[in-house]
């Protein structure tokens, strides 16, 4: 089966070992660059990955002549999928995304993998909150994977 909007705790629970499942911690902060990367490193979901989102959901890159492009740009589309492929997502990977902000970041990614033809990506329904009502949480990062992902251009 394949999840492309919400995953539900117990939906997840059986796959939290399963290879062909990506979980991403997609959790930052506006106000402080470094805090998703701690938060991440004080817990996180079994075997998940942090998506940061200042420094693999963005290019911070100035625009023309030197523009400001805003706080988190897109990276091009070329890029983002040098990312996932990092992450060990490919095309048949099902990717989990999960933030401490009500779906905030989470959901930039969900969209971010669909914009480069990626569909089976889902939320995780209630987000990080998941951690005290289960056990699992912990301070042990995800396995990285070299993979190869093909967007809707083509692109390996």
């Amino acid at each position: 089966m394949s999840y492309t909007t919400l995953i539900s705790v117990t939906q997840l629970q059986p796959h939290l070992t399963d290879p062909a499942f990506v979980i991403l911690d997609c959790r930052g902060e506006l106000t402080d660059p470094h805090a998703g990367a701690a938060a991440f490193a004080a817990g996180h979901l079994p075997g998940a990955q942090h998506a940061d989102p200042d420094v693999h959901l963005s290019d911070k890159s100035p625009g023309k002549d030197g523009a400001f492009r805003g706080r988190h740009p897109l990276p091009s589309p070329e890029d983002f999928i040098q990312t996932l492929r990092h992450w060990g997502i490919h095309p048949h990977s099902q990717v989990i995304v999960y933030d401490g902000h009500g779906g905030m970041f989470a959901s930039r990614v969900w969209w971010m993998l669909r914009w480069v033809g990626h569909a089976d990506v889902a939320l995780l329904d209630g987000g990080l909150p998941w951690r005290s009502n289960h056990r699992g949480h912990d301070q042990t990062t995800g396995q990285h994977y070299k993979a190869s992902i093909i967007d809707a251009h083509g692109i390996r």
